[in-house]
């Protein structure tokens, strides 16, 4: 979980990705906010962090709710030189309040962790449950979580199956890799190395990228796994293709010391010019 980093809870979302190069004449909120999802999710250098805050915060302007929750993500980050984590909480909470499923989330996560709020498991607990009502299938993986050890609620196992079975028709690769994080961390359950091996394989196996990165770094540490630097490359590698800025930054890292691989300052350095292109403050 990025040593329980507050970035970590809004990377757990799975990232579509995109190949266009979109034109900035847009004036709805709607379009505001479809061409700034473009510009951060674009690959390779067509992504473009500055340009898709900066649509994004024009479309928050105008009240725009689907708005608010990338940008809330991307400020808690540290991707908005303008603003702080403090801010992006405050954006997240307003956008859980006014109904955005993913914001409700990560609220729900920021509430167990106690990240940039006040640490209360039945808070979160109402916040998975508000998610779930909307059938986001990461809330409802988390609610079976809950429900299955008794965080927030008393323990009831026949509502722990029937979320879990909900989750499964509806998708959970973040809701996974957060459970992963709990384990890793010792957040809701007894710390588990191995737990959260398991679960972050699982979370990468079904695409999410955030998990592929975590999951690489255990590879990398030998935590929960006998070390393992090629297999920590061939994910980060793998992240990175699917559009991971933060997989490129581990990479540009391991380059630059040699860590798990050759040392190859010219390629480090590529990347990280890579990573200032598109606004990213790794960089340099």
């Amino acid at each position: 979980m990025r040593g329980a980093s507050l970035s970590f809870l809004y990377a757990l979302l799975a990232m579509s990705h995109f190949c266009i190069s979109p034109a900035f004449g847009a004036n709805s909120a709607k379009e505001l906010f479809e061409q700034a999802d473009k510009l951060e999710h674009a690959k390779g250098l067509e992504r473009n962090y500055p340009k898709a805050i900066e649509l994004y915060k024009k479309a928050v302007a105008t009240g725009d709710v689907d708005a608010m929750y990338p940008l809330a993500a991307l400020q808690s980050e540290g991707l908005d030189p303008k603003s702080s984590a403090k801010d992006g909480i405050a954006l997240m909470q307003k956008a859980a309040k006014r109904g955005n499923a993913k914001a409700q989330f990560s609220m729900a996560i920021a509430s167990l962790y106690g990240f940039g709020t006040t640490k209360d498991d039945a808070c979160a607990l109402g916040y998975f449950d508000s998610a779930a009502k909307q059938k986001n299938g990461d809330a409802l993986l988390l609610l079976s979580h809950m429900y299955e050890n008794g965080i927030g609620t008393a323990k009831n196992l026949p509502k722990a199956n029937a979320f879990l079975k909900l989750a499964n028709l509806h998708g959970c690769a973040r809701g996974e890799c957060a459970i992963a994080g709990f384990y890793l961390n010792g957040i809701t359950v007894a710390r588990d190395e191995k737990k959260a091996f398991d679960w972050f394989t699982q979370s990468a196996a079904h695409g999410n990228t955030r998990a592929m990165v975590d999951l690489a770094s255990m590879y990398a540490d030998g935590k929960g796994v006998k070390a393992d630097s090629a297999k920590a490359i061939e994910l980060y590698l793998k992240a990175d293709k699917n559009g991971s800025s933060a997989a490129k930054a581990k990479l540009a890292e391991r380059y630059l010391t040699g860590k798990g691989v050759s040392k190859n300052v010219e390629k480090a350095n590529a990347l990280y010019a890579e990573l200032a292109k598109m606004g990213h403050p790794a960089g340099h």
